[in-house]
């Protein structure tokens, strides 16, 4: 947070294919995506 109560991006909010935002985004979504996989594969009982 900076002092005036706004949030400091790490990235520009653009969208388009190849930014670093979609790619930050992307490797997050997948990321996620494959602790699923792994949790709901991993025997819990």
């Amino acid at each position: 947070m900076l002092g005036n109560g706004t949030v400091s991006n790490l990235h520009s909010a653009n969208y388009q294919a190849g930014s670093d935002l979609t790619n930050f985004l992307s490797m997050a979504v997948r990321s996620l995506a494959q602790q699923i996989a792994v949790s709901a594969s991993t025997y819990q009982g």
